[in-house]
């Protein structure tokens, strides 16, 4: 069976996004600001990823797009998590 077209190839970095929005998650729980940093770069990473995928989605596969949405959306919650922890311990630290 011959396949048309060229064979789609995975987005640039999908695993590493994936893992480093996970990794974000987890050093939020024990470094809030570096998990705060980390969410933030990943958000970013995600972004342009999302962006090439969405130009030429022909050229690229739904599961890269899936793993870059999943690193995109633990870094989204890392990154926002961490702001709310930032402003919460900035109140509290001028009320006491």
């Amino acid at each position: 069976m011959e396949m048309e077209g060229p064979m789609k190839k995975d987005l640039p970095n999908a695993r590493r996004i994936e893992l480093l929005g996970i990794l974000a998650l987890v050093l939020f729980l024990a470094y809030s600001l570096l998990g705060l940093v980390l969410g933030i770069v990943v958000w970013v990473m995600a972004n342009e990823k999302r962006k090439l995928f969405m130009d030429a989605p022909e050229d690229y596969t739904v599961a890269s797009l899936r793993r870059v949405n999943v690193g995109r959306l633990c870094g989204v919650i890392a990154a926002c998590v961490g702001i709310v922890a930032l402003v919460t311990g900035i109140l509290l630290r001028d009320v006491s």
